[in-house]
């Protein structure tokens, strides 16, 4: 979808662009803020490292839901970074 936007951007001014990108935003904004909201709400505690890790899959699933190619990556001792 982002691909769409910035192509119509070359097509045409920036201002279309902007109203395409708000109507999108406007007509998908329950989902946006209850993803949003899923997000808040996962423990986020650097000493809890299982909620750690389960914060970085959550975040590499979102990514990738949303066609990023991502990888999950981790050191003994350390919290995970996702990467992509």
């Amino acid at each position: 979808m982002l691909g769409a936007l910035l192509a119509s951007l070359a097509l045409t001014g920036p201002a279309d662009v902007l109203e395409e990108v708000r109507a999108w935003r406007d007509a998908r904004w329950g989902t946006i803020l209850s993803r949003y909201v899923e997000l808040l709400r996962l423990p986020n505690v650097a000493a809890d490292s299982e909620n750690v890790r389960a914060n970085a899959r959550a975040l590499k699933s979102a990514f990738e839901a949303r066609g990023a190619t991502m990888e999950l990556l981790e050191l003994e001792g350390a919290p995970p970074i996702v990467f992509g």
